[in-house]
């Protein structure tokens, strides 16, 4: 499950913002920090030669230890505070990898971060970081939290609430490897300014209702740019191209997992596998890790673990309370999957083995 670390960044901590996060850490001086198998895990990561990174204290009564502890790699951090004129959350990412380093952390500290006072030696690199505007009031709307002065990592189910009512997914745009999103030479992180308000969510996405050739789709979808340039929406153009895919022009479409057939805006294009979890390469696999799944249940069931895919059959994971739940996993198990097959395999046990 996924984690949202909520990570205090106020006027005070202005420069180790600037100077770690937007301009992100050379990988030639991270790495004589790391094991054998971390330098292979940044170094598999193609062209990208510097990691946008941030150190807590152990912090009062050693707090910071244990909330440092549970942070696990692809969980979402928030950087909240007041910076460039913006107050509350803005600034999104996610955890590549957590090093724990009194070493790494003094050395950061001769010309970055501080040597004054306690070590900063529970580093944590980020990916996907982006720029974004959102006001606490939001947070506090969400999951009732109204104190943003220290960290907090907010846990499932409270997370599941954020990440849904915030879209986070839907704002991470691509994996630590895209290029454009992390300098190779440590230049600062391109960031794309992202706004929400109140009335956005119903909003619909240009690409809806924009004609595009479906011939066009495969050239748009590897296009880097089109995939991950958030609109104020707050919704992917690529998730217009996606539907285009799936559905072309047609006014019904067949939900992947339950069969019946519905109009196409009940319609929605998801990923097999989580998609803040594929890399690049599978991202553009729109192909295959894709599918059209109906909102009467199964798209939620599906991303929530009460249902998976094994063997091109629907199996149920989750049992629940709800008669109203279970009669509806009644009718859809061992129902065969229409989408299963050799190349979506792989997906459909990605997702099945996380929620086992």
């Amino acid at each position: 499950m996924t984690n949202v670390i909520l990570q205090p960044a106020g006027a005070n901590s202005e420069n180790h913002f600037r100077d770690s996060i937007e301009k992100p850490i050379p990988l030639d001086r991270i790495k004589n920090y790391l094991d054998e198998n971390e330098r292979s895990k940044f170094s598999s990561i193609s062209g990208i030669n510097a990691y946008p990174t941030w150190g807590l204290q152990k912090g009062e009564d050693n707090g910071n230890i244990k909330r440092w502890d549970s942070i696990h790699e692809g969980d979402y951090v928030i950087f909240t505070g007041t910076l460039t004129k913006i107050k509350g959350c803005y600034c999104l990412g996610t955890i590549f990898h957590k090093k724990h380093s009194v070493s790494l952390a003094k050395d950061l500290g001769r010309d970055i971060w501080t040597n004054e006072g306690p070590a900063w030696e529970y580093i944590y690199f980020l990916g996907n970081v982006r720029k974004i505007n959102i006001p606490y009031s939001e947070i506090t709307r969400l999951i009732g939290i109204q104190g943003f002065y220290r960290v907090n990592v907010v846990k499932p189910p409270r997370s599941d609430i954020l990440i849904q009512g915030l879209n986070l997914e839907n704002l991470i745009g691509t994996t630590i490897s895209s290029k454009k999103r992390i300098r190779q030479d440590s230049k600062k992180v391109d960031f794309v300014p992202i706004e929400i308000k109140k009335d956005i969510e119903n909003k619909s996405n240009i690409y809806e209702t924009e004609n595009i050739n479906p011939q066009k789709i495969d050239v748009l979808i590897k296009d880097e740019h089109n995939l991950d340039k958030a609109i104020l929406s707050l919704q992917r153009k690529e998730q217009g191209l996606l539907r285009r895919y799936l559905f072309h022009n047609k006014t019904l479409g067949r939900c992947g997992i339950c069969g019946f057939n519905f109009p196409v805006d009940l319609l929605i294009a998801a990923h097999i596998k989580k998609r803040s979890k594929c890399n690049d390469a599978e991202k553009l696999d729109y192909q295959n890790i894709v599918m059209p799944m109906c909102i009467f249940g199964c798209d939620k069931l599906y991303e929530n673990g009460y249902i998976a895919v094994k063997d091109g059959y629907i199996t149920i994971l989750k049992e629940s309370e709800s008669l109203q739940v279970k009669s509806y996993l009644d009718r859809i198990k061992r129902k065969p999957c229409s989408k299963w097959n050799s190349k979506t395999k792989i997906y459909f046990d990605w997702h099945r083995n996380s929620f086992s």
